[in-house]
């Protein structure tokens, strides 16, 4: 039988308190190096840290979300910076075949790090009447049934 995880109370334990113990001390320097781009690998193995890549990055976004969200959206932001600098390289040396790729992976690495900004998704939002709240009605089992049966019958 498999113990039943706790929740988090805002006090670090077992695994994870381990880890903050660990991690804590290094957040601001991790969180930098990963804005100027190092994998969470080489960012673990530069500050020779104990502990995996992933349970690093677990680290950072469970305990530092704000923090760690903040520093996707400035990475995104250098990725496109470090893409304009190597499309003007690659102008004044006539060479655009082994930049261009590198250039479309960080566009599309920047739209996952901070898709509102770089992302090719649009939000939609609904509104009511005036510009309101949408009213949502319950509908009964009968009038449920009846457009089930609508479907049904297209």
């Amino acid at each position: 039988m498999s113990e039943t995880p706790k929740k988090f109370t805002g006090k670090p334990h077992g695994k994870w308190g381990k880890l903050d113990a660990a991690l804590r001390p290094h957040v601001d320097a991790m969180l930098a190096l990963y804005i100027e781009g190092m994998s969470m690998r080489q960012i673990v193995e530069q500050l020779q840290l104990n502990v995996t890549a992933a349970s690093a990055r677990n680290y950072l976004s469970i305990h530092h979300p704000e923090d760690y969200d903040r520093a996707m959206i400035e990475r995104a932001h250098e990725m496109v910076e470090r893409n304009a600098e190597d499309a003007a390289i690659a102008s004044a040396n006539g060479d655009s075949s082994g930049l261009k790729t590198a250039i479309e992976t960080r566009f599309k690495l920047a739209a996952l790090y901070a898709p509102d900004t770089y992302g090719d998704r649009k939000r939609v939002e609904l509104t009511g009447k005036d510009g309101g709240s949408i009213k949502l009605e319950a509908l009964s089992d009968d009038a449920l049934l009846k457009i089930a049966a609508q479907g049904a019958a297209e």
